[in-house]
């Protein structure tokens, strides 16, 4: 318990430090970059991201079959240690063959839009960029392992010093002349530090151990995590068409310039995802052991509509505040060049709400076994968005290559996984949203009234922003307490209260 309280805190402590190292970061890397090579470098970055298909999902399958083999004897678990380390050790040797052939055909990817020295730039970047992809892989196991443990207090402490040094070793950099190849540098020697940092903790003081099975063993192992994990990889293939393609298709028809606006867009649009799994993260183990045991049912459901909650408060409270002062956010942090990303963002965040408040319930089908029919779903309209993209940059611009990810949040992940959650996956999502409902409106309220101030002032200043934001952040907690919080919810708040403030005047005495 004190370990999950501790990851969910550390992991929000991250989020906000990391995003305001970007928020003093973009703007630098921008200055030192410049708009054409910034978007160089996300767009390098994008493609060598698809190679991360290459892990299958394997990693996502790590933690329900530890407490399969758990059940069976810790040497199991050895074994199956072992089985994920070779499989992932090949995954990172193609992944880096992959990347040095992908950067042979930079001409291909960049030659109609871009110089001949910007390709020759991309081509060293996707290199590199390609052994950050490779490190990763090798260090999925021991990551998962250390989750697996519920350790989430060393795992955010390092994701702490990650986001602390890499800002300041790329500006090292930057100031040096290194360009964009002096970043891509930097994410990997870090990948490298801390992969021995994981190596060193899991194996050290986790006692993780790897014993070799024999071969009709590993076999086994292996066919059964494939089979699981196959439906995680179109998962994550799908995330990756979602987060990658339309940045590509961009910059082939628009350029690099339209892309810098798109990655913009898609920093902010991260932060939301980053809440929403920095709490069903912490999770993950005990819905897998929750789901190992006999009657859970009430217990999932109890969770899914606590954490539900708590996602939908948090989500829907930055958003209605995005609403009402990121114009102006982003006009001063970026420039005005970039303005529309304002309006990327309220797309491709808007409709990911309910979802993202719901991640948990991703999680209980995958430990159920019953995320297949999601992902089949999540891939056709994939593939439809895929086409959709096209013409929707054609005909809007920038802005087009959000719409189509839009769609496909509204139909697939918001009203065909909150009816498959209730009618198969056992989730009551009819008391989910008695219990929640009004958690999701209460934000909108509060904007609605903050926008409505700004336009009875007249004026787009800095001091009216400032006015309408504190107006918001008063006037929506209010609405919270008074509407979407149960009166058992706010005893217990009060109670939490007292018991801290009783703690703190013992403390004092």
């Amino acid at each position: 318990m004190k370990e999950r309280r501790n990851g969910v805190v550390l992991s929000y402590v991250n989020i906000v430090l990391k995003n305001v190292v970007n928020i003093m970061y973009v703007p630098i890397l921008l200055n030192f970059l410049g708009t054409a090579e910034y978007g160089l470098f996300q767009m390098s970055a994008q493609v060598i991201g698809m190679l991360s298909l290459l892990s299958f999902g394997l990693a996502g399958s790590y933690v329900r079959f530890y407490w399969l083999e758990k059940n069976k004897s810790d040497r199991d678990v050895n074994k199956l240690n072992s089985v994920y380390l070779g499989m992932f050790t090949l995954i990172a040797l193609v992944a880096l063959i992959g990347s040095i052939v992908i950067s042979m055909n930079g001409n291909v990817l960049f030659g109609n839009t871009y110089s001949k020295s910007d390709v020759l730039l991309a081509e060293s970047l996707m290199v590199i960029l390609g052994v950050n992809v490779a490190v990763t892989f090798i260090s999925n196991v021991f990551e998962s392992y250390i989750i697996v443990k519920q350790k989430f207090t060393i795992q955010q402490l390092r994701i702490l010093l990650a986001t602390i040094l890499q800002p300041v070793m790329v500006i090292m950099f930057l100031k040096l002349g290194a360009g964009a190849l002096g970043v891509a540098v930097t994410q990997t020697f870090l990948s490298i530090v801390f992969i021995i940092w994981n190596v060193i903790y899991a194996m050290k003081y986790l006692c993780m151990k790897f014993e070799m099975p024999n071969f009709v063993h590993a076999k086994s192992i292996m066919k059964e995590v494939i089979v699981f994990s196959g439906f995680l990889f179109l998962n994550q293939l799908v995330d990756i068409v979602n987060n990658n393609y339309p940045s590509i298709i961009l910059g082939k028809i628009n350029g690099a310039t339209s892309v810098a606006i798109f990655m913009i867009a898609i920093q902010i649009k991260n932060i939301f995802y980053q809440l929403s799994l920095s709490i069903s993260n912490v999770f993950i183990p005990q819905v897998n052991e929750l789901v190992m045991q006999k009657d859970n049912s009430k217990r999932l459901n109890t969770l899914m509509t606590k954490i539900g909650k708590l996602q939908l408060a948090i989500l829907g409270y930055l958003f209605g505040g995005f609403i009402v002062i990121g114009e102006m956010f982003i006009y001063l942090w970026a420039g005005k060049e970039f303005e529309q990303a304002y309006w990327i963002v309220i797309v491709l965040v808007a409709p990911a709400i309910i979802p993202l408040s719901q991640s948990l319930g991703i999680e209980i089908q995958k430990s159920k076994n019953l995320h297949k029919f999601r992902l089949t779903i999540m891939a056709v309209m994939c593939a439809a968005n895929a086409f959709m993209t096209i013409n929707f940059i054609a005909k809007f611009g920038v802005i087009g290559a959000a719409i189509g990810s839009a769609i496909g949040l509204i139909i697939v992940n918001t009203l065909i996984v909150n009816v498959y959650n209730h009618k198969v996956v056992g989730l009551n999502m009819v008391t989910f949203w008695k219990k929640n409902g009004f958690m999701l409106f209460v934000p909108g309220i509060g904007a609605v009234i903050a926008h409505t101030t700004k336009l009875i002032i007249g004026s787009q200043t800095i001091q009216t922003e400032i006015v309408a934001i504190l107006l918001y952040c008063i006037v929506t907690p209010v609405l919270m307490w008074l509407i979407a919080i149960s009166r058992n919810e706010k005893s217990q708040i009060l109670s939490l209260l007292r018991n801290r403030t009783r703690t703190k005047k013992r403390a004092i005495m």
